[in-house]
Order: structure tokens, then C-alpha cells, then sequence
């Protein structure tokens, strides 16, 4: 599913939000029922529509697993303070 959203906006295989951003901008204005008034238009809209939505989620997901993975838990906040501050 990834791979056809990214295919549907063109992207490369390791995009980046802003290039992912763009490509969706670019994409839009050139489909856009007020552009292109015809059923094929619309369709692709949908299409652009879901494929941004979609890669837009997963980064989002990724971006919240990845902060959550690398905050400091309770335990390792206490050992850091007992390390370098023990009278503290």
C-alpha cells in the first residue's frame, strides 16, 4: 500500500515529508476538479487524496513510535540524576 501511494505521487522510494508535501501540492493543482472538470480528474483526486493521507499517517506513526522509543523512562531519568547529581 505504501508503495502504490508513493507511486501515485510520484516519489521516490526514501522521500522525505517535504518532498512528499510538494509532490502532493504539485499533484493536487494539476488535478483539481476546478482545473480539470472530468471523471478521470476526479478520480485521481481521490486517488492523491488517499495516497497523501495515507503515507501522512505513517510518517505521523512512525515519527510518535520513534519519540516514544527514545525518551528517557522514569527508571533511567532516577539512574542519570543518582549518576551525576547523588547528593541531589
Amino acid at each position: 500500500m505504501l508503495d502504490e501511494a508513493r507511486c501515485i505521487l510520484k516519489l521516490p522510494e526514501k522521500a522525505t515529508l517535504d518532498q512528499i508535501k510538494l509532490a502532493y501540492r504539485a499533484m493536487a493543482l494539476r488535478y483539481h476538479p476546478d482545473k480539470c472538470p472530468s471523471e478521470e480528474c476526479e478520480r485521481m483526486m481521490r486517488k492523491i487524496n488517499e495516497a497523501y493521507e495515507l503515507l501522512m499517517s505513517f510518517c505521523q506513526n512512525y515519527l510518535y513510535v520513534f519519540r516514544v522509543e527514545n525518551t528517557l523512562h522514569e527508571e533511567d531519568w532516577e539512574d542519570w540524576l543518582e549518576r551525576f547529581y547523588p547528593d541531589f
